[in-house]
């Protein structure tokens, strides 16, 4: 029988004050996002639970715990080298339990990834120790049956699960209703302007600049300093030189510094972010837990989609989303919108499979959890 949980990363929320801005954002994961699959396990699961991370001694994990949870994110990434958590959950050696699980690649890739040894040896750690994993999406269950790793079922990202009010009509309203605002108040969730997206983002960033709007920051520590320190606080001149000249040609270096400083928000506690969305009409971006924040605050919230990690999971949980290759110079931020594709039945059903689906996977592991 399961008594306490150990559960990698954090309860949902950490603090960059208390901790320091680096140690924080290590917490995190590098990426504020984690923070709200994070949360949606652990508020799921009534055990006495713990968070642990790979830079722990697994000792004392394996002494105190009887089941380790990963809520996960793109680990399966050609990028990334998963060596040191594979090394921790080979150590704690516990009954795993795995959900949101997803690779990385772009749009329409092929599923043969060739990742690094660490990153296959941390699959192989997780699938020896998971009866079933939870994963993104069916391009990650092909990746992962390439690596003979079979014993998934697709859930999504537990991060739907937060707000059960949630409803597709909700969101079609909020959607809907976005045509008729005058003067709307926008969230932008600002993404890497990796080449594939340079372009929908560069023109999203033109949109924006007439409507009241707060950037919302997720990842690269660089704007993340900015957003907690000020301007005072910039950093690698070269960089946001180079990224001022691509989001915002109309500033000099200094005034997109400021522009930043002034406009970025950023959230560590899951919490308060998904509470702050609901002063906004529409929250858009290429990273999906900015729009999974606004549409668990019952608000407009659009995924553009630019690579396989963000396509596949708006399909999974019926995020409303568009392509960024479908953003066109000639387009408004209504035309956007009117063009997303969404469907209020189909999100409904495919979250009520989901859940279901998360809440089995966490009951069989042995968690107890809060009533649904």
């Amino acid at each position: 029988m399961v008594n306490t949980v150990a559960i990698m990363g954090t309860d949902g929320g950490v603090s960059f004050s208390a901790s320091g801005f680096d140690n924080a954002l290590a917490e995190v994961g590098l990426n504020t996002g984690n923070l709200m699959f994070q949360f949606a396990v652990w508020r799921q699961v009534l055990n006495p639970k713990v968070v642990v991370a790979p830079g722990h001694s697994p000792e004392p994990v394996r002494e105190m715990a009887d089941l380790l949870v990963i809520p996960a994110a793109n680990q399966v990434n050609p990028a990334w080298d998963m060596g040191a958590w594979a090394d921790f959950v080979e150590a704690c050696d516990l009954p795993v339990l795995c959900i949101g699980l997803g690779a990385q690649s772009q749009i329409d890739g092929d599923p043969r990834l060739e990742l690094q040894p660490g990153t296959e040896r941390f699959v192989h750690a997780v699938a020896e120790r998971s009866t079933t994993i939870g994963v993104r999406g069916t391009f990650t269950q092909k990746v992962l049956a390439h690596l003979g790793v079979t014993n998934t079922i697709v859930t999504g990202c537990p991060s739907q699960t937060i707000n059960p009010a949630v409803t597709g009509a909700k969101v079609q309203t909020a959607l809907d209703a976005f045509a008729s605002i005058s003067r709307p108040n926008i969230g932008y969730v600002l993404g890497t302007f990796e080449e594939p997206a340079r372009k929908a983002e560069g023109h999203l960033a033109k949109l924006i600049r007439r409507y009241d709007h707060d950037l919302i920051l997720q990842t690269d520590k660089r704007f993340l300093r900015l957003a907690f320190e000020g301007a005072s606080a910039a950093e690698s001149p070269d960089f946001l030189k180079w990224f001022g000249h691509v989001m915002r040609p109309d500033l000099s270096k200094s005034g997109f510094i400021e522009y930043v400083a002034d406009h970025g928000r950023f959230y560590s506690d899951a919490r308060s972010w998904i509470d702050r969305m609901r002063r906004h009409d529409l929250v858009i971006g290429m990273r999906i837990h900015g729009a999974v924040a606004a549409i668990q605050a019952e608000r407009a919230g659009v995924c553009v989609a630019f690579d396989s990690r963000t396509l596949e999971l708006a399909g999974t949980m019926g995020i409303p989303s568009i392509r960024a290759d479908e953003i066109q110079a000639n387009m408004s931020l209504r035309d956007i919108v009117e063009m997303t594709t969404f469907d209020a039945a189909r999100f409904d059903q495919v979250r009520a499979v989901n859940t279901q689906a998360i809440r089995k996977l966490m009951a069989e592991a042995g968690c107890r959890l809060i009533p649904h």
